[in-house]
């Protein structure tokens, strides 16, 4: 780890200045910065500072404040005081981190719990059930944390986030400090949509944040006021593409529903399963008062080592322009409910000459943090819409363009019987500009260069035609057919038939034999003599199904965490070994079911399937009964 410790300057000797785009190291290990109390003070221009050593390629920094400055002026002893904060958590998240198929992959879900005060979730994350376990050193806790062993038994932490308060003075703000840079000020208060532009954070063990980016690629700024510490997994900014590219392979399914799905913190990916898929994942450990400085567009996540309680905000600097203007919102429905920041008045201020560009909406590029390949396909379609028609020369572009004929016949959807007609130069570049035109609309909400530009131009990098999924559908079906056009009508058919071959089902017996055999296999039905003999049966086993290893005071426990006027029942936790087991089709339970033939008469799941962690279900008017 790299630290500036030895070189405190004043802040009139800060050297503010940027390494140009083309000198980007290729890996920058993550800094930590020792500030003075003259430097603290003005933090825009040590942030400015911090970059200009080259910290902002990492993706993440770590600032150890001086030890003269303290968040309040209150006594130590009171500052963190449960009792002395009134307000109350009115949203904690009960995590539910779950495993795929793919080892070191979990999809990350979360419920909403009833309100708590801080003295309840204080008593609730240091009990039993949630205190941090025996550990070694960072590492050793860092491998529990990723251990599949652990995540069967472990019940689901519950995160106090997102609460809307502070614990910093107004005249100690370290993010609201900049009196000569309006940006740096007034981002925090427009995203978060409270006075103080901060939200609290209470968490505890296991209590995580999955991968994602600040809205709008903005700078992120977390302090650890009180409490274990956090380890904050990162990825530079230059490499974030990597990680999508990662991301829609291990998680398709959310792939379908929002191409930019890592906004919705959705998913976590441990860095040793990344690092297989070429992902290099920087590693940094926040204890007590230290300060952790994301830079935009860095995805970041982790996760919390205890109970602690930590303050966060965002922030701009003139360089963060360039990726608001630029940066790839949600592209599913809650994109509207979003938060989006205005860049006109930034624009008006640090980039003037662009301002009338930007409102004619001409002022268009690529993502300062997009691959090499993208950047290109970029500057090719734009030099090519810039042109007129009779200024682009067909003959002098080369080997670049190719598939014209093919690309023209499937539009126009002439049979392949017929002859196809060669195209005209001036055919040629109005197909050309179309497919540019739309490539660059496309560019503004996906990293993906379209097939239309792909069978078109030539380009070296990671996409190609072949990686085109046949099952696609709506606007890259022509697209498909141009390409399967060009293979041989063999290999067309065998893979139809590889197709009709799987879809082929074999009915070994007939109705009437499988409901014998079927009802020859239910359970026998116990007659009871009396209703006196009915009250005494004992309903230990029919609570407890579907549940394993797990006792009967456990349940109780569990089930007394909560006080409603409903009497909910238990839910799986989905998430350990015998939660994600697929039904075996065998037992009672599962020929029961309509799937398998059955009546669904019994209703109750795999017998195999047997969950080793219940959680208990919740409503709006559940309270914590601690």
């Amino acid at each position: 780890m790299i630290t500036d410790k030895g070189n405190r300057r004043s802040p009139k000797r800060l050297k503010i200045a940027h390494k140009p785009e083309e000198m980007t190291p290729e890996w920058v290990e993550p800094m930590t910065f020792y500030p003075t109390l003259a430097e603290f003070k003005d933090l825009p221009k040590y942030v400015a500072h911090m970059e200009s050593k080259g910290a902002h390629f990492a993706g993440i920094a770590k600032i150890v404040p001086p030890p003269q400055w303290q968040p309040n002026n209150k006594p130590r002893e009171q500052r963190y005081n449960p009792s002395e904060m009134k307000f109350k958590i009115e949203n904690p998240l009960q995590q539910t981190i779950k495993p795929t198929p793919t080892m070191g992959a979990f999809e990350s879900t979360s419920q909403r719990m009833p309100e708590i005060s801080i003295e309840k979730f204080v008593k609730l994350a240091t009990s039993d059930r949630y205190v941090t376990p025996a550990h070694q050193s960072y590492e050793d806790l860092e491998a529990q944390y990723w251990s599949y062993d652990k995540l069967d038994r472990s019940d689901d932490p519950i995160y106090g986030a997102d609460v809307p308060r502070t614990l910093i003075d107004d005249d100690k703000k370290i993010w609201n400090v900049g009196k000569k840079t309006p940006i740096f000020n007034d981002i925090g208060e427009r995203l978060t949509r409270v006075k103080d532009g901060a939200y609290l954070y209470f968490g505890m063990w296991k209590a995580t944040f999955s991968w994602h980016i600040e809205d709008m690629d903005l700078y992120g700024i977390n302090y650890l006021h009180y409490g274990a510490p956090k380890t904050w997994y990162c990825v530079p900014p230059k490499h974030g593409y990597k990680l999508e590219k990662a991301a829609h392979s291990l998680f398709p399914e959310w792939g379908k529903m929002c191409y930019n799905f890592l906004r919705h913190k959705v998913c976590m990916v441990s860095p040793r399963l990344l690092a297989k898929r070429g992902v290099k994942v920087q590693k940094m450990v926040q204890e007590e008062r230290d300060i952790i400085i994301v830079f935009p567009h860095a995805y970041h996540s982790g996760f919390n080592h205890g109970f602690n309680i930590a303050e966060a905000s965002n922030f701009g600097t003139p360089r963060w322009i360039e990726h608001g203007k630029r940066h790839r919102p949600c592209t599913c429905s809650h994109s509207d409910s979003a938060v989006r920041i205005e860049m006109d008045p930034f624009i008006k201020k640090f980039q003037p000459a662009m301002l009338e560009l930007w409102k004619s909406g001409t002022d268009v590029g690529p993502h300062p943090d997009d691959n090499k390949e993208i950047k290109e396909v970029w500057k090719f379609c734009k030099e090519i819409l810039d042109k007129n028609l009779d200024e682009i020369c067909i003959s002098k572009l080369g080997e670049n363009i190719k598939m014209f004929e093919t690309t023209k016949a499937v539009k126009q959807d002439v049979p392949k019987t017929e002859e196809i007609q060669e195209l005209t130069d001036e055919e040629k570049v109005k197909i050309l500009k179309k497919n540019c035109k739309k490539q660059l609309e496309h560019f503004q909400n996906y990293r993906e260069i379209l097939p239309d530009i792909q069978e078109i131009v030539k380009f070296d990098g990671d996409v190609s035609i072949s990686e085109i999924s046949i099952n696609d559908s709506g606007d890259n079906k022509e697209n498909i057919e141009s390409v399967l056009s060009e293979q041989k009508p063999v290999t067309v058919s065998k893979r139809i038939l590889r197709k009709a071959e799987r879809c082929n089902v074999q009915i070994k017996k007939t109705k009437s034999a499988y409901m014998k055999d079927y009802l020859d296999r239910l359970p026998k039905k116990t007659e009871l003599k009396s209703p006196k003999a009915k009250k005494q049966v004992s309903t230990e086993v029919v609570r407890k199904i579907g549940f394993a290893d797990i006792s009967a005071e456990e349940l109780a426990a569990k089930k007394a965490m909560k006080k409603c006027w409903f009497k909910h029942k238990f839910w799986a936790c989905q998430k350990c070994s015998g939660c994600i087991r697929p039904d075996c089709g065998k037992c009672i339970y599962c020929k029961d079911k309509p799937k398998f033939g059955g009546r669904g008469v019994q209703k109750q799941k795999c017998m195999l399937k047997k969950c080793s962690n219940p959680v208990v279900r919740g409503c709006d008017r559940c309270t914590w009964n601690l």
